[in-house]
């Protein structure tokens, strides 16, 4: 029967340990992107869609532009 010595087992248990580690702080990258997604949502609590985002720029850019033209 084989018996690994014990500087082999030590560096199985530190690769081990360091791809566990890798996992966890990828699995907090992908849960921490969730939640500032979740964050970044329309005050109503819906996320905010696409159609919304660029209906408040066109609406936000002519009040710019009207602004403009009155000071004018």
């Amino acid at each position: 029967m084989y018996l690994p010595n014990t500087a082999q087992v030590l560096i199985n248990a530190q690769e081990r340990q360091m791809t566990l580690t890798r996992e966890a702080q990828r699995y907090r990258q992908i849960q921490q992107a969730g939640q500032r997604q979740s964050q970044s949502k329309h005050p109503s609590g819906r996320p905010e869609t696409m159609r919304v985002a660029w209906h408040r720029l066109l609406v936000g850019g002519t009040l710019i532009a009207g602004v403009l033209l009155s000071l004018q």
